[in-house]
């Protein structure tokens, strides 16, 4: 997964190669910190974005029972 600045510029900020197959679905919160990723792996993947830096992986959420097609945050970023 390719992750680029602000605005559709073409400057490649990171790549995250922590999903080993398709990804298929990706979602940023309301305020950008958060990133997630759902794949063909079984697995949702959360990164953040803290002080400039490049993404870092917070934490992974196994799915049991097969691909992730879609991930989603709520808008005020509770459960």
């Amino acid at each position: 997964m390719r992750v680029y600045t602000r605005a559709g510029e073409r400057l490649l900020k990171s790549t995250l190669d922590d999903a080993k197959d398709w990804v298929y679905s990706v979602a940023f919160t309301v305020e950008s910190k958060l990133l997630a990723s759902g794949a063909s792996d079984k697995k949702v993947r959360v990164y953040a974005f803290e002080n400039g830096a490049l993404p870092s992986l917070k934490f992974t959420l196994e799915h049991a029972t097969g691909c992730v097609f879609s991930v989603a945050f709520s808008a005020d970023l509770k459960l």
